[in-house]
């Protein structure tokens, strides 16, 4: 079924200040903080 699988990626995707967009299929800045992550990934 589509739609009821989870996204492993859009986790790491919101740590570095991104959303993502499923129903646009897209990945969007948050706009809490558009110019900077939430987390660094090293």
């Amino acid at each position: 079924m589509l739609g009821d699988e989870v996204l492993i990626g859009q986790t790491v995707m919101e740590k570095m200040g991104l959303l993502v967009d499923p129903a646009r299929h897209r990945v969007v800045p948050n706009p809490a903080h558009p110019d900077q992550p939430v987390t660094k990934i090293k």
